[in-house]
């Protein structure tokens, strides 16, 4: 899986396994990470709710861009949603060089065409790849 995968392969990769006999059900994150057990309810029920905010959660976790290099390592055309509370910004990253690979970016906020700067942490909404799933 991509450092940034789509919706589609992280949810699939969160899938979860309830046939152990034990108070758990487990959700495995990938092939070599440690299980996510998460608690039946009463009656053996599986809490649907828990496995969706562990879901949201990771996912969140996973879009959350925390350092320069990270957000310098984006390529053009992902959108990303600024961290300022009191003034929410959606930024989008546009090539601004003459290379063809599109290689030299900046940040731009979307509705004004203006340069902008990233306030860290911030939420990848989207990315170029994700379109290919």
């Amino acid at each position: 899986m991509s450092t940034y995968p789509s919706l589609k392969q992280f949810l699939t990769s969160h899938r979860f396994d309830d046939s152990s006999p034990a108070s758990e059900v487990f959700c495995h994150e990938s092939d070599d990470s440690p299980q996510v057990g998460l608690k039946r309810g009463p009656n053996a029920q599986f809490d649907w709710e828990e496995w969706v905010d562990h879901v949201t959660d990771a996912w969140r976790e996973v879009c959350t861009i925390r350092t320069v290099e990270q957000l310098d390592a984006l390529p053009v055309g992902c959108v990303l949603r600024d961290s300022l509370p009191n003034y929410p910004v959606v930024l989008e990253r546009q090539d601004t060089s003459d290379a063809e690979d599109g290689s030299s970016g900046e940040w731009y906020a979307v509705g004004d065409g203006r340069p902008a700067v990233a306030h860290l942490p911030v939420l990848l909404i989207w990315h170029p790849d994700w379109s290919q799933s």
